[in-house]
């Protein structure tokens, strides 16, 4: 039997390999800040200051052009009326 080769059991984690991952964007608690984001760990959360939208952005920069093949947003407690947008792109402008 052929070795697979297209099998991969656990991603690569860029965000949690903290290699010059930056998060900006919203309004955020101080003492439960954005950057609590990069945590493994489900409890360790970020709250935002409201629930509007300018205030409940995040943006994540990997310091460089990476290969992403898998995207999850986990352990998240949006409302049903909540609107999600994700935005991929490689460079600040998100032109390309």
């Amino acid at each position: 039997m052929a070795t697979p080769t297209n099998a991969v059991f656990m991603p690569y984690n860029w965000v949690t390999d903290g290699a010059a991952v930056v998060f900006s964007g919203g309004s955020w608690e101080t003492t439960l800040p954005l950057s609590r984001l990069a945590s493994y760990d489900p409890r360790k959360r970020a709250w935002s200051t409201d629930a509007l939208n300018a205030s409940t952005i995040v943006k994540i920069d990997l310091g460089q052009i990476r290969t992403l093949n898998f995207f999850a947003a986990m352990f998240t407690n949006f409302s049903q009326s909540a609107r999600v947008r994700w935005t991929f792109g490689n460079d600040a402008t998100f032109a390309t």
